[in-house]
């Protein structure tokens, strides 16, 4: 009988110490941002609970703590370099290379600046920095299978290799490759014609006008041309209205 009570005795008391290092565990470890706590009129009431309630309050102090460190490793990569305006790619530039390597294409398909979002500085990021973890499996994924027995490949491939598998992409990577699909010298028609003016203007000083290259008078220039080829009727009015356009965003670029 004494045996019996001696050992109900040992359990009562190791039940107490394990209900009284709970609760210093939960009074200690929340480092008072925890709003469980907060509800408490004196962390001192946590050692009146029972082991059933502390434990109760042990998860919810858990979850609290989990979200909290979870926000401030958020909060902490949103200042990464990564996320700065600067990183975020211009598809229709890239849309212009024939072949790109494996780190370009795993950050443009991330919606990143290939020369800045590089392989080096990524591996230099914390562990828990969510980004770290998605570049690096996309990267190895893109090794593993496209870049096998290649250094570099176009965009059209690893849109087809990529299509089947469902992986997620900008939409601006999307709505550009779909741009790019025809022919790559529509990309940059307006863009050309400008430089094409530039080029027309510096051989023929009628076309410039206050060291600027005069839309209007390429554009009559061209016209007058193309009027003399076709014998009749102009293919080319209002020409001179998308020429000045596009040399107003060459000179804003």
């Amino acid at each position: 009988m004494d045996t019996i009570q001696d050992d109900f005795g040992k359990e009562t008391l190791i039940c107490e110490i394990e209900r009284t290092q709970l609760a210093s565990s939960i009074a200690n470890s929340t480092a008072g941002f925890s709003n469980t706590l907060t509800r408490l009129p004196s962390k001192i009431d946590l050692f009146k609970k029972s082991f059933s309630e502390l434990l109760k309050i042990y998860e919810e102090v858990l979850n609290e703590e989990n979200d909290f460190i979870t926000k401030r490793i958020a909060h902490k990569e949103k200042q990464a370099f990564y996320n700065k305006p600067e990183a975020q790619a211009e598809m229709d530039y890239w849309n212009l290379f024939e072949t790109l390597t494996a780190d370009q294409l795993t950050a443009l398909s991330l919606g990143k600046d290939p020369r800045i979002v590089t392989l080096d500085k990524i591996k230099t990021m914390p562990e828990e920095f969510s980004f770290k973890r998605i570049y690096l499996d996309r990267h190895a994924l893109l090794l593993q299978s496209l870049f096998k027995s290649k250094l570099e490949i176009s965009m059209p491939e690893f849109f087809k290799w990529a299509k089947p598998k469902n992986l997620t992409l900008p939409a601006a990577i999307i709505t550009t490759s779909k741009k790019a699909k025809g022919t790559i010298a529509e990309i940059n028609t307006d863009e050309a014609l400008a430089y094409m003016a530039k080029i027309i203007a510096a051989c023929k000083p009628s076309c410039m006008i206050k060291g600027r290259p005069n839309a209007l008078a390429i554009g009559k220039l061209i016209d007058s041309m193309a009027m003399k080829h076709n014998k009749g009727a102009s293919k080319f009015k209002s020409f001179h209205k998308r020429l000045s356009k596009a040399l107003k965003d060459l000179e804003n670029k």
